[in-house]
């Protein structure tokens, strides 16, 4: 039966209604992302990758464990320094133990890195590959660059973990023995009552003889040199300053073969010692602060108030009143120090809250300069890799 005029035309109207729905759909319509074809193309890209991260980690096994383990070496350090800085614990056993334990990791390294961890050490350039030439082949691998900076610098933080100790060890009186710590927490009580109690004489002396400032808790303490604080920021910065030098020569002798073309390979080596010199300028300014800071005897920031200055000291910690007190412990402060900013804190409380924040904690005022941490014998984790 054939189809009528009308029957046809339908047709035709409705085969042109769906070309231009598909035309506008296939030109106007936005392409959304295909979660589900992505997680696909994903799964079967996982058994690949997992044979490239097991020949990755074959090749650079040695490396791998060598900066897991001193890493992890030097975050056990860094909790025993803390200890010793902090003045809880410090036998000579447990001291002595430190520096084998660190002996053993620094003979480790140079067993299984090679005779060539030797010349990283002295800052010497890596000898060229056999057959000279330019380009990835003659320059080496990338990865074999970054796990022999990586193992130098791991190398560099556990051996520095020995001057810490050493400057721990002097500053403070090791008990004898090595199961101390329960009289020497009695002894420190027992200082400490006996402090509180000649305050209190000195205070009610003082009160009777005319008022006259006279507490031994608002004299300066007495020193025979700079504080141990000083030191320990001072080998802190020391350390990285050698740090940042370690990666120079390995880097700049794998720029300067990585491309077959010499004039690029010098561009970037210029490039890359440009940009090492700037970060050696930096690190050499806070090397020359932290000397100045080993120099001075005085306070680590701020200076100690004389006994004339202690009248003027309102209550708030800053100048122009009486009743002086801690802002941080609200309490008289003991051998007060004041900042550039004029608030009075006691010593250990401000050098506690700028182990946390850089500021004054009444004016927020910069007091700590950046980059001087450390100050408590600990190491960063973080390897210098460039």
């Amino acid at each position: 039966m054939a189809l009528g005029p009308t029957a046809s035309g339908d047709g035709a109207t409705s085969a042109s209604t769906a070309g231009a729905a598909r035309q506008h759909r296939l030109s106007q319509a936005p392409q959304a992302l295909d979660y589900q074809a992505l997680a696909k193309w994903v799964e079967q890209l996982l058994p690949f990758l997992g044979l490239l991260a097991l020949l990755f980690v074959y090749q650079f096994f040695t490396g791998l464990f060598l900066c897991a383990w001193l890493t992890c070496s030097v975050h056990k350090a860094n909790d025993v320094l803390r200890k010793i800085v902090a003045q809880t614990t410090c036998e000579p056993c447990e001291l002595a133990a430190a520096v084998i334990f660190v002996a053993t990791n620094v003979a480790l390294t140079l067993w299984l890195a090679g005779p060539q961890q030797l010349r990283a050490l002295l800052l010497l350039a890596p000898p060229p590959p056999a057959g000279g030439g330019s380009g990835e082949g003659a320059a080496g691998s990338v990865w074999a660059v970054v796990f022999g900076v990586a193992i130098t610098d791991s190398l560099v933080r556990c051996c520095g973990i020995i001057p810490k100790l050493i400057i721990a060890a002097i500053t403070m009186r090791p008990q004898i023995g090595c199961g101390g710590g329960d009289s020497a927490i009695a002894r420190r009580l027992s200082s400490a009552s006996s402090w509180s109690s000649s305050s209190s004489a000195g205070s009610s002396s003082s009160s009777s003889s005319g008022g006259e400032w006279a507490a031994p808790s608002h004299a300066a303490p007495a020193r025979a040199g700079a504080p141990p604080e000083h030191a320990q920021v001072h080998s802190a910065q020391a350390q990285a300053g050698y740090r940042t030098l370690l990666p120079l020569p390995a880097w700049h002798a794998y720029l300067a073969r990585a491309t077959p073309n010499p004039a690029l390979s010098a561009l970037l080596a210029a490039a890359y010692l440009a940009f090492k010199a700037h970060a050696l300028f930096r690190r050499g300014q806070l090397l020359l602060l932290a000397t100045r800071l080993v120099l001075r005897t005085g306070a680590m920031y701020g200076r100690y108030l004389k006994r004339g200055e202690l009248d003027a000291c309102g209550g708030d910690g800053s100048a122009g009143g009486r009743g002086l007190t801690c802002p941080i412990c609200r309490d008289a402060p003991t051998a007060p120090i004041r900042l550039d900013c004029s608030h009075v804190f006691c010593e250990d409380c401000l050098a506690e809250w700028l182990e946390r924040e850089p500021t004054c904690p009444m004016c927020r005022c910069n007091v700590k300069p950046p980059g001087l941490n450390f100050g408590d014998g600990s190491t960063t984790l973080l390897p210098q890799l460039f």
